[in-house]
């Protein structure tokens, strides 16, 4: 907010509220992931910290925050950003909406409509979701602006429009848009201009739309006789202390999905050279990706003032650990062209045999929405050809993986020691990454997203029904490890049993059983056993990262959980509270240490046993 405002802007299109639910799309590294609760937390502090809690849009260092894209815009049927969208409404409701609810509550100032047409219907002339759903129901009395020319798009796009002048006649009369996004011209405004002077659009309906944009513009101080101004003191854009709160988020999201035998942390005291190779490994522009500097991406490393990538952080880590240790850099094979011949990749396999540790970087090259569609979701066959020609010299090899999409890697990593997933963690990435695979940070990010195994079985969500298939992935939602272990005990509800409209405190100890300090990522899921419409096997309601633990030491994990964290909506797309069973579950499938605890929502009128305070729960757990 800060950056954006010192640079003469006082509104930010963000964040998307979309959950990632089709891995094609070019768009999933914009999102908060899979989950709706996922997203709907994120997205609410997102929008604090924009806005601030609660909003101060006067303030000099903070802007407008705008939810987007509403509704239904990430799950293209082909997977190609723009496509159209087949979204039952029930399903709409319970995955697709939450996020924009929550966000609505944290006070977001705007929206944004989006692109795509959902069920045959262009979004941007949808009475159903722009008045009755968003207005009406969710009760967003914030300004709305359609996506890039979606009106004009009514005409030449979805071609539901027989003419310009119609395709804003359709918008303004059927919708609640506010504000048109016309690129280069001002069309917008004279053809709306002329269906008022023919009283085609009543003058009323542009009043209430000029009435929300003036309030927006009076909240953030441009009907001032003078604009509020930073304080002269603030830190300018990309100072240390942002550059270093770059670094640590970048640090806590990298995410461990395998380490065989311990091969991380790296120890460079023992090594005498380490290959370092892949198309990703020595680019701060893949590091970054797209909407960095430009639309596309940098157009190369030099547009960047400042950032490591993953060859100079190991590089500068290296030399302070072990200034004998040789990095030998073979970039192997290119992402834009998909070359990789026989003789770079033996190049890369020489080098390989002789070193220690092979680091391998792959992933994808920058992009942003429609340019970014692919038609496979397979890693490009270079790269899986560079993975296997490493991992058959039988050098121990870490898989690092920048990519702003979950690329099917088809066996070609299997092979690896260990796999670090960095999704697209900017130009402190090279550092953060350098941290954790020399052990200076232990990670403990976690996987927001399924990713998949096969192209055939993608998408594939981990909040399936009973009834779906359990579909193999590579990694599942909520996956990643430590270079210590944990152990979860003593989970405790102060409650077995909560009538509607109550809640319930839940507890539990998380301890270090390791010998290396780190942190732990707690996340509660909840089932629903038995419904009127068939339940998922399991939906996040709760997610907590303990603080930095000592070899030894425990901490207290608490979570809430109310009625609204049971609802569900039901067939005839209401939000609804089913008495019945509920079983939480800490951790996932993949983690030994998952523990379990029941609960019974009771139905309405029927008085639930009294229930016992947490705290007097825990200091009997101490006390034994």
């Amino acid at each position: 907010a800060k950056d954006t405002r010192m640079a003469g802007m006082h509104w930010a299109f963000a964040p998307i509220l979309g959950i990632a639910t089709q891995p094609l799309w070019p768009r999933v590294f914009e999102t908060w992931g899979e989950d709706p609760y996922l997203a709907s937390v994120m997205g609410a502090a997102n929008i604090e910290g924009l806005q601030g809690s609660p909003p101060d849009l006067s303030s000099p260092l903070k802007v407008a925050a705008c939810m987007k894209h509403f509704v239904g815009y990430p799950n293209p049927r082909t997977g190609h950003d723009r496509g159209a969208e087949w979204i039952p409404d029930r399903l709409l409701y319970q995955h697709y909406v939450p996020s924009f609810y929550a966000a609505i509550k944290a006070g977001v100032a705007t929206a944004m409509e989006s692109y795509n047409e959902l069920n045959n219907v262009p979004m941007v002339s949808s009475n159903q979701y722009l008045n009755h759903l968003l207005r009406e129901t969710l009760n967003f009395t914030g300004m709305l602006v359609t996506d890039w020319r979606e009106i004009e798009n009514l005409y030449d796009w979805h071609r539901t429009a027989a003419t310009p002048q119609d395709a804003v006649r359709i918008a303004m009369d059927r919708t609640s848009i506010d504000m048109s996004m016309v690129p280069s011209d001002t069309s917008f405004a004279e053809l709306l201009y002329e269906l008022v002077t023919a009283g085609l659009i009543p003058e009323e309906r542009v009043n209430q739309s000029v009435r929300r944009i003036l309030r927006l513009k009076h909240s953030l101080g441009l009907l001032n006789e003078t604009e509020p101004q930073a304080p002269p003191d603030a830190a300018p854009p990309g100072n240390a202390d942002d550059r270093q709160d770059a670094l640590n988020a970048a640090r806590e999201s990298l995410v461990l999905l395998r380490n065989k035998d311990n091969v991380l942390p790296l120890k460079a005291e023992g090594m005498s050279k380490l290959l370092v190779t892949g198309p990703c490994a020595d680019s701060l522009s893949y590091l970054a990706g797209g909407w960095t500097l430009h639309w596309q991406g940098a157009v190369d490393d030099s547009e960047f003032k400042f950032g490591s990538t993953l060859l100079g952080g190991i590089r500068e880590r290296a030399a302070t650990l072990n200034p004998s240790l040789d990095v030998v850099h073979v970039p192997g094979c290119h992402i834009k062209d998909h070359s990789c011949n026989a003789a770079t990749l033996e190049a890369v396999v020489e080098a390989a045999k002789t070193a220690q540790a092979a680091v391998v970087c792959v992933g994808e090259e920058n992009y942003a929405e429609k340019p970014g569609n692919i038609n496979d979701l397979l890693m490009t066959g270079s790269q899986r050809d560079l993975l296997r020609a490493v991992t058959a010299t039988n050098t121990p090899v870490v898989v690092v993986l920048v990519e702003g999409r979950p690329r099917v890697l088809d066996g070609a990593a299997d092979a690896a020691e260990a796999v670090v997933h960095a999704f697209l963690p900017g130009p402190e990435g090279g550092e953060a990454l350098a941290d954790v695979l020399f052990g200076e940070v232990n990670p403990s990010g976690r996987m927001p997203i399924s990713y998949p195994k096969y192209t055939g079985t993608a998408p594939s969500q981990y909040w399936r029904t009973f009834t779906d298939d359990q579909v193999e992935v590579e990694w599942e939602f909520g996956a990643g490890m430590s270079y210590t272990t944990f152990s979860y005990t003593h989970l405790a509800l102060n409650a077995t049993e909560i009538a509607p409209g109550g809640v319930v405190d839940v507890s539990l100890r998380v301890t270090n059983t390791g010998d290396r300090e780190g942190k732990d990522a707690v996340l509660l899921f909840v089932t629903d056993e038995v419904r009127a419409t068939s339940p998922e096997v399991k939906m996040l309601k709760g997610f907590s990262k303990t603080p930095l633990l000592a070899p030894g030491e425990h901490t207290i994990v608490r979570f809430t959980l109310s009625c609204d964290h049971l609802a569900f909506v039901s067939a005839d797309q209401i939000w609804v509270i089913e008495p019945g069973m509920f079983t939480l579950t800490v951790g996932t499938g993949a983690w030994p240490h998952a523990v379990n605890a029941t609960l019974k929502l009771l139905p309405e009128g029927e008085t639930p046993a009294p229930a016992t305070l947490l705290e007097e729960i825990e200091a009997e757990v101490e006390e034994v």
